[in-house]
């Protein structure tokens, strides 16, 4: 990839006001409940994105966004399956290079399905146990700051930080690296200020290193 041929993108941490209740506290950030994190891939240079704010129903806590490296928030409960919904831009070879990325990082994913819905979880509002893929809605794109290549939720369990399940929403077709950052987020990571590294909160500055991502 020419990096210089490519729009600098970062990534905004938001936490989504769900009508928390039963907070806990985690290191210096209180939690509350069943929370979602709403990572988005921008075409935008945030310089001045230094910090994630965690709101709550009844507080808000401000924790560092961008770390050399990536804070890890989450572990899964299930072994998540990953599915690639109907009309999505992903290729079968796209998505299982991106998910055999992080196999090699020691995570394991109970099965990939292809544009394969059995169980209708592409339209499951909360699809425990699933990382979905899927095309971005009229409501996230209403969310966005900024044009955007991709956005992830996470939902996180309270009292067990265990992820239940994630939604990548996918705006543009993707380039490289991005399946792979977006899984990342997925499974529960933030961002790393390193350049080259994967996680990288600038697409453009971003790599393939993996500093601090192994299991």
């Amino acid at each position: 990839m020419d990096v210089g041929s490519i729009p600098t993108a970062s990534t905004k941490f938001t936490m989504k006001n769900i009508n928390l209740i039963n907070c806990f506290t985690y290191g210096l950030t209180t939690f509350c409940a069943l929370f979602a994190i709403f990572a988005i891939l921008s075409l935008w240079d945030a310089n001045d994105l230094n910090a994630t704010e965690f709101k709550t129903n009844q507080e808000i806590e401000t924790v560092p966004a961008v770390v050399r490296t990536p804070m890890k928030i989450g572990n899964w409960k299930y072994t998540p399956t990953v599915i690639v919904c109907e009309n999505v831009p992903i290729t079968r070879k796209e998505i299982a290079a991106a998910v055999d990325y992080w196999k090699k990082l020691g995570y394991r994913f109970y099965k990939t399905q292809y544009k394969e819905d059995p169980l209708n979880q592409c339209n499951e509002r909360y699809p425990e146990g699933y990382i979905v893929f899927r095309l971005v809605t009229a409501e996230v794109l209403a969310d966005l700051e900024r044009p955007a290549l991709a956005a992830t939720t996470f939902f996180v369990e309270d009292g067990t930080n265990h992820i239940l399940y994630a939604k990548v929403y996918i705006i543009e077709d993707p380039i490289e690296r991005v399946l792979e950052h977006e899984i990342g987020h997925a499974l529960g990571y933030m961002h790393s200020e390193e350049l080259g590294h994967l996680m990288h909160i600038k697409q453009a500055k971003g790599g393939w290193n993996s500093r601090g991502l192994k299991k």
